[in-house]
């Protein structure tokens, strides 16, 4: 019994630390840029990445003429200087529910957490969320 106890208490403290984990499928860790440019990947060094972004409002985007799917795409680096985040910004013309749906066929069924749509693989996390009016997606390392 007391096995018991302890391992529901370990089950209840890892899901109160954030979102749980909740796909089996590994989510993609990278992004597809223009062919000249290639893929960009989570851990990739700030300066491997300098050809491709402008600093700007205090942090540091990649150039417009690198990704179109986008109107803007934040990069988010850690202390060791690492990419730890990609923040897409989207015109408020793209269709949340239909990419919902494809990234659902893709990574299974995602949490939903208030207007966050969240897919976690315990190494990685994609979320879709929408803040006054604007789309956003990030994917993140964990």
């Amino acid at each position: 019994m007391g096995n018991y106890v302890g391992l529901l208490l370990l089950v209840f403290s890892i899901n109160a630390c954030g979102v749980r984990v909740n796909t089996e499928k590994e989510i993609f860790r990278y992004i597809n840029v223009h062919r000249a440019y290639g893929t960009i990947y989570l851990g990739t060094q700030k300066s491997d990445l300098e050809h491709l972004m402008e600093k700007r409002d205090g942090g540091y985007y990649l150039r417009n003429d690198v990704f179109g799917m986008a109107q803007e795409i934040a990069l988010v680096f850690n202390v060791k200087k690492e990419l730890e985040k990609f923040v897409f910004t989207y015109a408020s013309s793209w269709n949340r529910r239909s990419e919902i749906a494809d990234y659902t066929e893709d990574l299974g069924t995602p949490i939903i957490k208030g207007d966050s749509i969240i897919w976690n693989d315990g190494k990685t996390q994609f979320r879709i969320y929408t803040e006054g009016g604007v789309h956003y997606a990030e994917l993140s390392d964990l």
